[in-house]
């Protein structure tokens, strides 16, 4: 495969990056990734305010932009938060427009690409930035496990562990934003590795973050793994015959069912012992394995005493259901949610809610948006999905495209029990998003040809 061709496509060339827009994605994802520090607020509004100029800008130079579908659905969901801060304009609106611009950065500045050959090279300068960064993430978190590393500070009010908590590895995160990186590490890897020189560090890197995803025990990134497991296996590869396909499904299903419990029996007799060996080395205080049943033991006691494998989230949703009778149809914007999360949801989870949201993408929309909003953004997600189905079953080739497909496919299911891809201005949303550009571009290629491939004929 020549060196110019990605991610298994030869009708994909590398073009000449457009620096100007990638630019600009750079910056969004740096106030993403500064979001949480207070010091810099004046910096970031005023970056904010120069970013929304230069997308207005950019759409205004190509307002074909705007008669997309997908970007039409984004506009009205935009729309009818404006209508939503004005009609909550007495509450502390802040929080409202702060979304506002943040929905702005992520639908028209992320999730645009123009050209195919640029967002191919922008793609790959994207890929080869992150793996380096994910892989160094990964080798500090294996660290942590192999010496029991733990420890926490304050964020916001609110206290952040990392290392080994609980019987899991949390890392440099929580467990699910660990297990959730390690993920997008290994897909990254397997989008490069096809077209690049260094295939032995790419396969290093996908074992390395596939112990890190085992080690953090993350039951929603699990289901996203064993999602994308078994699409690659029936649609990828092999003869793509509908009765070679669904021959195929059991033997993946079964598959995924060995290796699920495979590694719950790898991570439990395999990698503690040698584990346990080298914390007796150092030191008999720095590791307790008795110490760390108990937590495990505790970790399985709150989990039934907060709704068994919800962990919380069944209280979270049944606390927010008052809050959405108060307006459901325009919803309430975030003063319940973060100014006063505390009155609805108490001390300890209304810290947690206005930090992360109450754990329900769909509910949480609910309640800031309304109905309205709710049925807006189901709308785009069905839209996604079928799209990326229909490209998934018909195009030929492009698997690590495909991959990423199945990845956001899943990633809306997902978001039944989590809240990540939107009202949060960090590396998941902006992850999410910026995946969403480069799909719903090879999406139109690929209708673009058939429309070329019918006119031909």
């Amino acid at each position: 495969m020549r060196p110019e061709e990605i991610n298994g496509g030869p009708s994909l060339r590398l073009g000449k990056l457009n620096r100007v827009q990638t630019g600009m994605k750079c910056l969004i994802i740096l106030l993403g990734l500064t979001a949480a520090l207070s010091r810099l607020f004046i910096f970031r509004m005023i970056l904010t305010v120069i970013l929304i100029a230069f997308i207005g800008r950019q759409i205004f130079r190509h307002p074909k932009t705007l008669k997309r579908t997908e970007n039409i659905i984004l506009l009205l969901f935009c729309l009818l938060h404006v209508i939503m801060t004005v009609y909550n304009y007495s509450h502390y609106t802040a929080d409202n427009l702060t979304e506002l611009t943040t929905m702005i950065l992520l639908f028209f500045g992320l999730a645009q690409n123009e050209d195919s050959a640029s967002a191919a090279a922008e793609r790959r300068f994207f890929l080869n930035l992150a793996v380096p960064v994910l892989f160094l993430i990964g080798i500090a978190d294996i660290i942590m496990y192999l010496f029991y590393m733990h420890g926490s500070y304050y964020l916001n009010g609110f206290e952040e562990v990392f290392g080994v908590y609980e019987g899991r590895l949390w890392g440099l995160f929580n467990a699910n934003m660990t297990a959730l990186l390690a993920l997008v590490g290994m897909l990254f890897s397997f989008c490069l590795w096809r077209t690049t020189r260094h295939r032995k560090f790419h396969i290093a890197n996908i074992i390395l973050q596939l112990h890190v995803m085992m080690l953090a025990q993350s039951r929603t990134v699990w289901v996203l793994f064993a999602f994308m497991l078994f699409t690659g296996a029936v649609f990828l590869y092999g003869r793509q015959t509908w009765k070679a396909r669904f021959r195929r499904m059991p033997i993946a299903i079964l598959a995924v069912v060995i290796l699920y419990f495979g590694a719950d029996l790898y991570i439990g007799h395999v990698t503690i012992q040698p584990v346990r060996m080298i914390h007796r080395l150092i030191s008999e205080e720095r590791f307790d394995p008795e110490k760390m049943k108990e937590e495990e033991e505790l970790e399985g006691t709150r989990a039934v005493l907060s709704g068994n494998i919800t962990q919380g989230r069944m209280g979270l949703w049944a606390s927010t259901l008052p809050i959405i009778q108060k307006s459901p149809v325009i919803g309430n914007g975030f003063y319940e949610l973060r100014t006063d999360s505390t009155r609805y949801f108490g001390e300890h989870w209304g810290i947690i809610v206005r930090l992360f949201g109450n754990h329900n993408i769909y509910l949480m929309i609910l309640t800031v948006g309304g109905v309205l909003s709710l049925g807006v953004f189901l709308v785009f997600a069905v839209l996604c999905v079928v799209r990326y189905i229909r490209y998934i079953l018909k195009e030929p080739g492009r698997p690590a495209m495909k991959m990423v497909m199945a990845f956001l496919i899943i990633m809306f299911v997902e978001e039944l029990v989590e809240s990540r891809i939107l009202y949060i201005f960090n590396y998941s949303s902006i992850l999410f998003w910026l995946l969403t550009g480069y799909a719903m571009l090879a999406v139109r290629e690929a209708r673009s040809r058939c429309v070329t491939t019918e006119t031909a004929g």
